[in-house]
């Protein structure tokens, strides 16, 4: 918190109050309608998808099946549309 407020401008001279609120949000996945979080995403169009449904590269990055297939399997450079 100490840093936070450095960060910002305050410093031992300046009183400030903060509220911090860390939300989870849950949605379903697009492809199987399983509850997860907002953060996990397709790398290429966006869409929510889910950990049983995502396929993720040697890279470490998360693609819907789709993606995934126009990507790397179809060896297209161009950017997925799904």
């Amino acid at each position: 918190m100490a840093d936070l407020a450095k960060a910002i401008g305050i410093n031992h001279e300046h009183k400030a109050k903060a509220t911090i609120t860390i939300e989870i949000v849950e949605q379903p996945c697009e492809l199987c309608g399983k509850i997860t979080t907002g953060d996990k995403l397709c790398q290429e169009c966006g869409k929510i998808i889910c950990d049983n449904c995502a396929k993720i590269d040697a890279a470490g990055n998360r693609y819907c099946p789709i993606c995934f297939d126009l990507k790397f399997k179809l060896g297209h450079d161009e950017e997925a549309v799904c």
